[in-house]
Parts: C-alpha cells; structure tokens; sequence
C-alpha cells in the first residue's frame, strides 16, 4: 500500500478516483499531489514525510488531514462548475457583444448623413433607430452584467428625448428650445456610456484583464474629452478664439475615443467568442 506524504493511506482515500489522483509520491522524485498542501509543502522543504518536519505538532495542514482530499474534491468541482458557468457566458456575451460591434457601422454612418443638411432628417431618423436597437441589445446582455441594464436604460430615455425634440422642432432641434432638450440628453448619454464601458471591464474581468483595464481607462478618456467640450462653450463667452482651439481638441478626442471603442468591442466581443470554442 502506497503511503503519502503526511501518512494516510491513497488505497484507503475515498477521493482518490474522484480527484484523478495518482498519489503524492506516484513515480520517483515526482509530486503528484492533485493540489495538496501537506505533499506540496513537503516536496518544497525536501522532507520524505510530515515525520520529518519539526513543526509536525504544531502544524494545522497536518490536523485536518483526514478531510483535506474532501475540500480539495468541493474546490475541484466548484472550479470545474465556475468554468461552465463562464463558457456559457462567454457564448452569450460573444454573440451579443458582436452585434453590438456592427451596430456602430450605421451609427456612424447615420452621423454623416446627418451632417448633409438635404438629409438631415433621414439622417436623425436613422440614428434613432441604430441607438434603439443598440440599446436593446444592451438590455439583452443585462442577462450576464447588470452594468448592461443600466446602459441600455440611460440610451434608451435619451433617445426617447432626441425623438421628442425632432418632433416638436424638426431640422431646427439644435437651436432654440430644442437645446433644452440636448442638455439631459448629453447628460443621459454620457451616464450610458459609463455604465457600459464599466460593464465591458467587468465582464472582461476573468477573460482578459489587460483588456479590462483599458475599458475602465478609455473612460477616463471619455469624460476628459466630454469635460473639455463643455469647457470650451464656457470659455467662448469670454475668449472666442482659445475656445475654437479646445474644441477642436475636444473633437478629436471624441474621435479617438469613438474609434478606441470601436476597437476594444470587436476585441472583446472576438475574445469571448474564442473563449467559448
């Protein structure tokens, strides 16, 4: 009968077949402890057994021996049931997150339309539709990240606000009145995309932390960019031409942010696809 590291018996181990385990002295100078404490701790200070240890009386790995091969089994399988769990998920965020992805195309699109004053309307009225269906998809992947909800929430309402305003004003929304209603609108948009560059780093948390971190970073970006824009309609009341300077900048961090996100999502959305394989 084999004998182990700390002197149980493995025959005599009801875990044994269940954890794989070939033994913790399986093979000459092999440790194939299937992740036990006692033999790894044994193999690192070079002791042939817990006997040889002057800590042995005092040692608490030793005490709880005779259950160690039962915690180790519950670790296992809560690892193994975690795995499934994320490869689910991973599938479903994949698929999601890819739509997400495409939806940018006629989002863009829609803007540059937009800028066409003969098409200015169609143009509204397409982007109103992209942003409803983005903001249903963000709803949709709430399922696996409760950021998500939030997003889709705070798009939704704002664009339930740009409708309003392109009814009540027409080609003229961004004058006026109708500027009362971009205000809250910016406000809910820039509060939507919190939410969801937050639930992008969070979901990426156990997938690819690197690129999580650059989600949580690309919204620092954001919110500098947001800020200086806001700075620069204070700024030409008083100095118009050191205002034209900061939007411009503005603008173009607006612009390397857009295409950052657009960027991140396809590798986000790549990355959990992969996962899932």
């Amino acid at each position: 009968m084999s004998k182990t590291y700390c002197g149980k018996l493995c025959e005599e181990c009801a875990y044994k077949n269940k954890l794989g385990c070939m033994g913790c002295k399986a093979g000459p100078g092999s440790l194939c402890s299937g992740g036990c404490e006692l033999a790894e701790c044994c193999f690192e200070k070079g002791h042939e057994s817990c006997d040889s240890c002057t800590l042995q009386e005092r040692c608490s790995l030793l005490r709880t021996r005779e259950s160690a091969p039962e915690r180790r089994y519950q670790k296992q399988t809560a690892q193994e049931s975690r795995q499934e769990r994320l490869m689910q998920k991973s599938a479903f965020l994949g698929k999601w997150l890819w739509i997400l992805f495409w939806l940018i195309v006629p989002s863009t699109l829609a803007g540059l339309i937009g800028l066409i004053p003969a098409l200015f309307l169609p143009g509204k009225i397409l982007e109103i539709l992209v942003l409803t269906a983005y903001a249903l998809i963000l709803q949709k992947a709430a399922a696996a990240e409760e950021n998500y909800h939030a997003a889709g929430v705070c798009m939704l309402v704002s664009v339930a606000l740009e409708f309003v305003s392109l009814c009540l004003f027409g080609e003229r929304m961004e004058e006026g009145w109708g500027l009362l209603l971009m205000l809250p609108t910016a406000i809910l948009l820039l509060v939507g995309e919190y939410y969801e560059y937050m639930g992008h780093a969070d979901v990426l948390m156990d997938v690819d932390s690197q690129l999580s971190e650059k989600w949580s970073k690309l919204w620092k970006w954001y919110i500098g960019a947001f800020a200086a824009t806001l700075g620069s309609i204070v700024l030409a009341l008083f100095i118009p031409m050191l205002a034209l300077f900061l939007i411009l900048a503005s603008e173009i961090a607006i612009l390397v942010v857009s295409i950052l996100k657009l960027v991140y999502l396809y590798r986000t959305a790549k990355r959990f696809r992969e996962f899932s394989l």
